[in-house]
Protein backbone atom coordinates (compact mmCIF):
# COMPACT_ATOMS: atom_id res chain seq x y z
CA UNK A 1 0.00 0.00 0.00
CA UNK A 2 0.79 3.54 -0.93
CA UNK A 3 0.15 4.04 2.60
CA UNK A 4 2.56 2.06 4.07
CA UNK A 5 5.22 3.02 2.20
CA UNK A 6 5.06 6.58 2.70
CA UNK A 7 5.31 6.22 6.50
CA UNK A 8 8.21 3.95 6.40
CA UNK A 9 9.64 6.69 4.45
CA UNK A 10 8.75 9.04 7.13
CA UNK A 11 10.22 7.31 9.51
CA UNK A 12 13.22 6.60 8.04
CA UNK A 13 13.87 10.20 8.27
CA UNK A 14 12.27 11.25 11.27
CA UNK A 15 12.54 8.38 13.55
CA UNK A 16 11.15 10.20 16.73
CA UNK A 17 7.81 10.53 14.99
CA UNK A 18 7.14 6.60 14.66
CA UNK A 19 6.80 6.78 18.50
CA UNK A 20 3.71 7.96 18.68
CA UNK A 21 2.15 6.19 16.02
CA UNK A 22 0.97 3.24 17.51
CA UNK A 23 1.99 0.82 14.69
CA UNK A 24 3.75 -2.79 14.84
CA UNK A 25 4.95 -4.91 11.71
CA UNK A 26 1.88 -6.37 11.94
CA UNK A 27 -0.24 -3.45 10.76
CA UNK A 28 1.70 -3.45 7.21
CA UNK A 29 0.21 -6.02 4.75
CA UNK A 30 3.32 -4.74 2.07
CA UNK A 31 6.18 -7.91 2.68
CA UNK A 32 8.65 -5.94 2.66
CA UNK A 33 7.50 -2.33 4.91
CA UNK A 34 7.03 -5.35 7.49
CA UNK A 35 10.18 -6.73 7.52
CA UNK A 36 11.53 -3.34 7.53
CA UNK A 37 9.50 -1.79 10.41
CA UNK A 38 10.49 -5.22 12.81
CA UNK A 39 14.07 -3.74 12.28
CA UNK A 40 13.33 -0.03 12.70
CA UNK A 41 11.26 -1.20 16.10
CA UNK A 42 14.08 -3.21 17.08
CA UNK A 43 17.10 -0.31 16.62
CA UNK A 44 14.50 2.53 18.32
CA UNK A 45 14.13 0.23 21.10
CA UNK A 46 17.66 -0.20 21.52
CA UNK A 47 18.13 3.56 20.77
CA UNK A 48 20.29 3.37 18.39
CA UNK A 49 20.77 4.96 15.10
CA UNK A 50 17.55 4.72 12.49
CA UNK A 51 18.65 5.38 9.00
CA UNK A 52 18.16 3.15 5.52
CA UNK A 53 21.55 1.45 6.04
CA UNK A 54 21.15 0.81 10.09
CA UNK A 55 17.51 -0.93 8.83
CA UNK A 56 18.88 -2.70 6.09
CA UNK A 57 21.64 -4.23 8.40
CA UNK A 58 18.96 -5.01 11.21
CA UNK A 59 16.79 -6.78 8.80
CA UNK A 60 17.10 -10.68 9.40
CA UNK A 61 19.42 -11.81 6.23
CA UNK A 62 17.16 -14.79 5.55
CA UNK A 63 14.45 -11.92 4.85
CA UNK A 64 16.27 -9.36 2.88
CA UNK A 65 15.50 -10.89 -0.53
CA UNK A 66 11.54 -10.44 0.11
CA UNK A 67 12.50 -6.78 0.88
CA UNK A 68 14.29 -6.49 -2.44
CA UNK A 69 17.51 -4.57 -1.08
CA UNK A 70 18.41 -1.40 -0.18
CA UNK A 71 17.24 0.09 -2.96
CA UNK A 72 13.63 -0.24 -1.67
CA UNK A 73 14.44 1.50 1.52
CA UNK A 74 15.30 4.53 -0.81
CA UNK A 75 12.66 4.31 -2.59
CA UNK A 76 10.35 4.59 0.93
CA UNK A 77 12.19 7.77 2.02
CA UNK A 78 11.69 9.49 -1.86
CA UNK A 79 7.48 8.71 -1.21
CA UNK A 80 8.00 9.90 2.24
CA UNK A 81 4.64 11.28 3.67
CA UNK A 82 4.66 14.77 5.03
CA UNK A 83 5.32 14.89 8.44
CA UNK A 84 1.61 16.94 9.22
CA UNK A 85 -0.28 14.42 7.00
CA UNK A 86 1.49 11.16 9.12
CA UNK A 87 -1.92 11.22 11.50
CA UNK A 88 -4.18 10.40 8.29
CA UNK A 89 -1.90 7.69 6.93
CA UNK A 90 -1.61 6.45 10.11
CA UNK A 91 -5.60 6.03 10.24
CA UNK A 92 -5.47 4.77 6.91
CA UNK A 93 -3.22 1.84 7.76
CA UNK A 94 -5.19 0.88 10.78
CA UNK A 95 -8.13 1.07 9.20
CA UNK A 96 -6.95 -1.98 6.27
CA UNK A 97 -5.47 -3.80 8.85
CA UNK A 98 -8.92 -3.76 10.64
CA UNK A 99 -10.98 -4.93 7.45
CA UNK A 100 -7.85 -7.54 6.52
CA UNK A 101 -8.57 -9.07 9.92
CA UNK A 102 -12.60 -8.81 9.40
CA UNK A 103 -12.30 -10.24 6.30
CA UNK A 104 -9.94 -13.17 7.57
CA UNK A 105 -12.51 -13.62 10.61
CA UNK A 106 -15.49 -13.14 8.03
CA UNK A 107 -14.37 -16.00 5.79
CA UNK A 108 -13.11 -18.71 8.57
CA UNK A 109 -17.15 -18.32 9.88
CA UNK A 110 -18.29 -18.64 6.33
CA UNK A 111 -15.88 -21.89 5.70
CA UNK A 112 -17.31 -24.04 9.27
CA UNK A 113 -20.71 -22.59 8.87
CA UNK A 114 -22.20 -26.03 7.58
CA UNK A 115 -20.53 -27.59 10.34
CA UNK A 116 -21.74 -25.02 12.93
CA UNK A 117 -25.17 -24.31 12.29
CA UNK A 118 -26.84 -21.10 11.77
CA UNK A 119 -27.41 -20.28 15.63
CA UNK A 120 -23.88 -20.69 16.17
CA UNK A 121 -22.87 -18.90 12.95
CA UNK A 122 -24.81 -15.68 14.33
CA UNK A 123 -23.33 -15.84 17.39
CA UNK A 124 -19.88 -15.87 16.14
CA UNK A 125 -20.85 -13.09 13.70
CA UNK A 126 -22.35 -11.03 16.38
CA UNK A 127 -19.46 -11.26 18.98
CA UNK A 128 -16.75 -9.97 16.14
CA UNK A 129 -16.66 -6.77 17.20
CA UNK A 130 -19.60 -6.17 19.59
CA UNK A 131 -18.11 -2.40 20.71
CA UNK A 132 -18.67 -1.50 16.85
CA UNK A 133 -22.75 -2.96 16.95
CA UNK A 134 -23.53 -1.08 19.61
CA UNK A 135 -21.78 2.81 19.17
CA UNK A 136 -24.17 3.69 16.81
CA UNK A 137 -27.01 2.41 17.70
CA UNK A 138 -30.34 4.74 18.18
CA UNK A 139 -33.46 4.27 18.92
CA UNK A 140 -36.40 4.45 16.14
CA UNK A 141 -37.79 6.85 18.38
CA UNK A 142 -35.49 9.06 19.10
CA UNK A 143 -34.10 9.48 15.55
CA UNK A 144 -37.68 10.35 14.27
CA UNK A 145 -38.26 13.06 16.79
CA UNK A 146 -34.39 14.57 16.06
CA UNK A 147 -35.52 14.47 12.12
CA UNK A 148 -38.87 15.98 12.94
CA UNK A 149 -37.28 18.87 15.08
CA UNK A 150 -34.63 19.79 12.13
CA UNK A 151 -37.77 19.92 9.86
CA UNK A 152 -39.62 22.20 11.86
CA UNK A 153 -36.97 24.27 12.94
CA UNK A 154 -35.78 24.54 9.48
CA UNK A 155 -39.45 25.33 7.82
CA UNK A 156 -39.96 27.79 10.88
CA UNK A 157 -36.25 29.48 9.81
CA UNK A 158 -35.02 29.09 13.39
CA UNK A 159 -32.12 26.75 11.75
CA UNK A 160 -30.65 26.58 8.88
CA UNK A 161 -30.68 23.15 6.92
CA UNK A 162 -27.02 22.88 6.84
CA UNK A 163 -26.94 18.62 5.57
CA UNK A 164 -27.40 20.23 1.88
CA UNK A 165 -25.24 22.18 -0.26
CA UNK A 166 -26.74 24.32 -2.93
CA UNK A 167 -25.41 24.10 -6.56
CA UNK A 168 -26.36 27.77 -7.87
CA UNK A 169 -28.36 26.36 -10.63
CA UNK A 170 -31.80 27.83 -9.24
CA UNK A 171 -34.02 25.32 -11.77
CA UNK A 172 -31.50 22.15 -10.07
CA UNK A 173 -32.04 23.55 -6.66
CA UNK A 174 -35.46 23.89 -7.21
CA UNK A 175 -35.82 20.24 -7.89
CA UNK A 176 -33.02 18.23 -5.65
CA UNK A 177 -32.10 21.39 -2.80
CA UNK A 178 -28.20 20.56 -3.78
CA UNK A 179 -25.87 18.40 -3.36
CA UNK A 180 -26.07 16.72 0.21
CA UNK A 181 -23.08 15.76 3.04
CA UNK A 182 -21.89 12.56 3.73
CA UNK A 183 -22.99 10.91 0.00
CA UNK A 184 -21.89 10.88 -3.15
CA UNK A 185 -23.58 12.83 -6.19
CA UNK A 186 -22.08 11.78 -9.68
CA UNK A 187 -21.92 14.26 -12.55
CA UNK A 188 -21.54 12.88 -15.82
CA UNK A 189 -21.79 13.15 -19.62
CA UNK A 190 -20.25 12.16 -22.68
CA UNK A 191 -17.57 14.73 -24.14
CA UNK A 192 -17.84 18.49 -24.59
CA UNK A 193 -21.19 18.46 -22.14
CA UNK A 194 -19.87 20.83 -19.58
CA UNK A 195 -19.61 17.95 -16.62
CA UNK A 196 -16.57 19.18 -15.67
CA UNK A 197 -18.20 23.14 -16.15
CA UNK A 198 -21.32 22.02 -13.74
CA UNK A 199 -18.82 20.56 -10.58
CA UNK A 200 -16.03 23.77 -10.92
CA UNK A 201 -19.15 25.99 -10.94
CA UNK A 202 -20.81 24.00 -7.78
CA UNK A 203 -17.30 24.26 -5.96
CA UNK A 204 -17.11 27.93 -7.26
CA UNK A 205 -20.09 29.13 -5.49
CA UNK A 206 -19.99 27.00 -2.55
CA UNK A 207 -16.48 28.66 -2.00
CA UNK A 208 -17.53 31.84 -2.41
CA UNK A 209 -20.44 31.46 0.25
CA UNK A 210 -17.84 30.55 2.55
CA UNK A 211 -17.65 27.04 2.83
CA UNK A 212 -14.60 24.97 2.59
CA UNK A 213 -13.77 22.87 -0.99
CA UNK A 214 -11.31 20.40 -2.26
CA UNK A 215 -10.61 20.11 -5.79
CA UNK A 216 -8.69 16.60 -7.38
CA UNK A 217 -8.57 18.68 -11.09
CA UNK A 218 -7.08 14.79 -12.28
CA UNK A 219 -7.52 16.01 -16.02
CA UNK A 220 -6.49 19.54 -16.31
CA UNK A 221 -3.73 21.14 -14.17
CA UNK A 222 -4.48 23.34 -11.45
CA UNK A 223 -3.48 26.79 -13.91
CA UNK A 224 -6.40 25.90 -16.48
CA UNK A 225 -8.78 25.18 -13.39
CA UNK A 226 -8.21 28.78 -12.45
CA UNK A 227 -8.03 30.31 -15.87
CA UNK A 228 -11.59 28.57 -16.18
CA UNK A 229 -12.82 29.92 -13.28
CA UNK A 230 -11.75 33.28 -14.43
CA UNK A 231 -13.70 33.03 -17.35
CA UNK A 232 -16.92 32.38 -15.59
CA UNK A 233 -16.46 34.82 -12.86
CA UNK A 234 -15.11 37.94 -15.27
CA UNK A 235 -17.46 36.83 -18.08
CA UNK A 236 -14.18 37.51 -20.54
CA UNK A 237 -14.15 35.00 -23.15
CA UNK A 238 -11.94 31.61 -22.32
CA UNK A 239 -10.33 31.52 -25.32
CA UNK A 240 -9.13 34.97 -25.26
CA UNK A 241 -7.59 34.07 -21.84
CA UNK A 242 -6.21 31.22 -22.56
CA UNK A 243 -4.29 32.91 -25.26
CA UNK A 244 -3.73 35.73 -22.89
CA UNK A 245 -5.37 38.43 -24.71
CA UNK A 246 -7.77 40.64 -22.20
CA UNK A 247 -8.52 43.94 -23.54
CA UNK A 248 -7.57 47.11 -21.47
CA UNK A 249 -10.78 47.41 -19.99
CA UNK A 250 -11.77 43.50 -18.85
CA UNK A 251 -8.45 44.02 -16.89
CA UNK A 252 -10.33 45.36 -14.06
CA UNK A 253 -12.37 42.51 -13.77
CA UNK A 254 -9.53 39.78 -13.51
CA UNK A 255 -8.42 42.05 -10.53
CA UNK A 256 -11.55 42.33 -8.89
CA UNK A 257 -12.22 38.30 -9.46
CA UNK A 258 -9.22 38.01 -7.12
CA UNK A 259 -10.95 40.24 -4.65
CA UNK A 260 -14.26 37.56 -4.65
CA UNK A 261 -12.04 34.55 -4.06
CA UNK A 262 -10.10 36.36 -1.52
CA UNK A 263 -9.78 34.56 1.63
CA UNK A 264 -12.11 31.53 -0.17
CA UNK A 265 -11.43 28.11 1.85
CA UNK A 266 -10.83 26.21 -1.63
CA UNK A 267 -7.96 24.23 -2.24
CA UNK A 268 -6.87 22.90 -5.73
CA UNK A 269 -4.50 19.72 -6.44
CA UNK A 270 -3.60 18.95 -10.31
CA UNK A 271 -1.85 15.46 -9.02
CA UNK A 272 -2.12 12.99 -12.04
CA UNK A 273 -1.61 10.37 -9.59
CA UNK A 274 -3.66 10.66 -7.24
CA UNK A 275 -5.06 7.07 -5.10
CA UNK A 276 -7.98 6.03 -3.58
CA UNK A 277 -5.56 6.21 -0.04
CA UNK A 278 -4.05 10.19 -0.95
CA UNK A 279 -7.56 10.99 -1.14
CA UNK A 280 -8.71 9.58 2.10
CA UNK A 281 -5.83 11.24 3.91
CA UNK A 282 -6.51 15.07 2.39
CA UNK A 283 -9.87 15.07 2.96
CA UNK A 284 -9.49 14.08 6.48
CA UNK A 285 -6.31 16.31 7.24
CA UNK A 286 -8.79 19.66 5.12
CA UNK A 287 -12.23 18.59 6.45
CA UNK A 288 -14.08 19.89 3.70
CA UNK A 289 -17.32 21.01 3.35
CA UNK A 290 -17.02 19.30 -0.25
CA UNK A 291 -15.28 17.27 -2.26
CA UNK A 292 -14.98 17.52 -5.89
CA UNK A 293 -13.11 14.87 -8.32
CA UNK A 294 -12.82 15.43 -11.49
CA UNK A 295 -13.14 12.53 -12.66
CA UNK A 296 -13.13 9.51 -11.15
CA UNK A 297 -11.87 6.87 -13.55
CA UNK A 298 -8.66 9.32 -13.25
CA UNK A 299 -8.37 8.25 -9.83
CA UNK A 300 -5.52 5.27 -8.92
CA UNK A 301 -7.90 2.19 -7.41
CA UNK A 302 -7.07 -0.82 -6.42
CA UNK A 303 -8.15 -3.94 -7.95
CA UNK A 304 -7.62 -7.03 -10.59
CA UNK A 305 -8.76 -5.63 -13.84
CA UNK A 306 -10.13 -2.27 -14.51
CA UNK A 307 -13.41 -3.10 -13.12
CA UNK A 308 -12.73 -4.06 -10.06
CA UNK A 309 -10.43 -0.82 -9.64
CA UNK A 310 -13.59 1.91 -10.70
CA UNK A 311 -15.94 0.01 -8.11
CA UNK A 312 -12.99 0.11 -5.16
CA UNK A 313 -12.89 3.99 -6.01
CA UNK A 314 -16.47 4.82 -5.84
CA UNK A 315 -17.01 2.45 -2.35
CA UNK A 316 -13.99 4.96 -1.40
CA UNK A 317 -15.90 8.19 -2.74
CA UNK A 318 -19.01 6.99 -0.99
CA UNK A 319 -17.46 5.85 2.70
CA UNK A 320 -15.27 9.95 2.34
CA UNK A 321 -18.16 11.23 1.97
CA UNK A 322 -19.93 9.07 4.88
CA UNK A 323 -17.20 9.27 7.14
CA UNK A 324 -16.25 12.55 6.81
CA UNK A 325 -19.49 14.30 6.86
CA UNK A 326 -18.96 15.99 3.60
CA UNK A 327 -20.69 16.20 0.10
CA UNK A 328 -19.22 14.11 -2.90
CA UNK A 329 -18.86 15.82 -6.10
CA UNK A 330 -17.37 12.92 -8.58
CA UNK A 331 -17.05 13.68 -12.71
CA UNK A 332 -17.51 10.47 -14.44
CA UNK A 333 -17.40 9.37 -18.08
CA UNK A 334 -20.22 7.36 -20.02
CA UNK A 335 -19.88 4.94 -22.63
CA UNK A 336 -20.82 5.34 -26.06
CA UNK A 337 -24.09 3.73 -25.65
CA UNK A 338 -25.97 6.58 -26.26
CA UNK A 339 -23.92 7.68 -29.43
CA UNK A 340 -25.91 5.21 -31.06
CA UNK A 341 -29.74 5.73 -30.07
CA UNK A 342 -31.87 8.19 -31.49
CA UNK A 343 -32.43 9.88 -28.66
CA UNK A 344 -29.14 10.51 -27.29
CA UNK A 345 -29.90 12.12 -23.92
CA UNK A 346 -27.82 9.62 -21.47
CA UNK A 347 -29.32 7.15 -19.23
CA UNK A 348 -28.03 5.12 -15.74
CA UNK A 349 -26.72 2.15 -17.96
CA UNK A 350 -24.46 4.28 -20.36
CA UNK A 351 -22.25 5.10 -17.28
CA UNK A 352 -18.43 3.94 -18.03
CA UNK A 353 -17.55 0.76 -16.29
CA UNK A 354 -20.39 1.39 -14.20
CA UNK A 355 -20.44 -1.93 -11.74
CA UNK A 356 -20.82 0.31 -8.34
CA UNK A 357 -21.33 3.91 -9.59
CA UNK A 358 -25.14 3.20 -10.20
CA UNK A 359 -25.27 1.91 -6.95
CA UNK A 360 -23.25 4.03 -5.01
CA UNK A 361 -24.22 7.07 -5.70
CA UNK A 362 -27.18 8.45 -3.98
CA UNK A 363 -27.93 11.20 -6.74
CA UNK A 364 -26.48 10.90 -10.25
CA UNK A 365 -26.69 14.24 -13.25
CA UNK A 366 -26.15 13.74 -16.54
CA UNK A 367 -25.28 17.15 -18.44
CA UNK A 368 -27.06 16.85 -22.15
CA UNK A 369 -26.66 19.69 -24.59
CA UNK A 370 -28.89 18.87 -27.62
CA UNK A 371 -27.05 21.12 -29.74
CA UNK A 372 -24.06 18.54 -29.88
CA UNK A 373 -25.98 16.17 -31.92
CA UNK A 374 -28.20 18.49 -33.95
CA UNK A 375 -26.75 21.98 -34.96
CA UNK A 376 -30.31 23.20 -36.23
CA UNK A 377 -31.15 23.22 -32.35
CA UNK A 378 -30.31 26.88 -30.07
CA UNK A 379 -26.40 26.64 -28.57
CA UNK A 380 -27.38 28.44 -25.86
CA UNK A 381 -29.70 25.41 -24.77
CA UNK A 382 -29.02 22.50 -22.31
CA UNK A 383 -30.48 20.19 -19.97
CA UNK A 384 -29.29 18.63 -16.47
CA UNK A 385 -31.29 15.19 -16.07
CA UNK A 386 -31.52 14.15 -12.37
CA UNK A 387 -32.19 10.19 -12.97
CA UNK A 388 -31.64 9.07 -9.83
CA UNK A 389 -32.13 10.85 -6.69
CA UNK A 390 -32.60 9.10 -3.41
CA UNK A 391 -34.05 11.94 -1.15
CA UNK A 392 -36.40 13.15 -3.41
CA UNK A 393 -38.05 13.89 -7.31
CA UNK A 394 -36.21 13.00 -10.98
CA UNK A 395 -36.33 14.34 -13.81
CA UNK A 396 -34.64 17.30 -16.25
CA UNK A 397 -33.76 20.98 -15.66
CA UNK A 398 -33.44 23.45 -18.59
CA UNK A 399 -30.61 25.89 -18.25
CA UNK A 400 -28.66 27.77 -20.49
CA UNK A 401 -25.43 27.20 -21.96
CA UNK A 402 -22.66 29.71 -22.37
CA UNK A 403 -19.97 28.03 -25.03
CA UNK A 404 -17.57 31.68 -24.91
CA UNK A 405 -17.19 30.93 -20.98
CA UNK A 406 -18.02 27.23 -20.86
CA UNK A 407 -20.29 27.51 -17.78
CA UNK A 408 -24.33 26.95 -16.65
CA UNK A 409 -26.47 29.75 -16.37
CA UNK A 410 -30.07 30.20 -15.37
CA UNK A 411 -32.77 30.98 -17.78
Amino acid sequence: MEAEIALLGLALMEPDLSDSWGLTPEHFYDLRCREAWLALSSLRSRNQEVNTVTVWESIDPTHRNAVGGLSFLSQAVESAAPADMAPSYVQVVKDYRERREFSHALATIAGNCMTDGVDATLEKLAALSPERVSVDLATASSLIADVAKKIVDVADGVRVDDSVIPTGIKALDAMVGGVRRGVLTIVAGRPSMGKSSLARTIALRSAIKGLKVHVESLEDTAQSWATRTLSELSGIDLAQLSRNEVPSHARRLLSECHKVLDGAKLTVSDSSSVSTANLSAIVARLKPDLVVVDYLQLLHGVGQDRFDQVNQVVRTLAMVARRHNAAVIAVSQLSRNCESREDKRPMLSDLRESGEIEQAADMVVFCYREHYYRKNSDPAKAELIVSKNKNGPTGAVGVGWRASLASFYDL
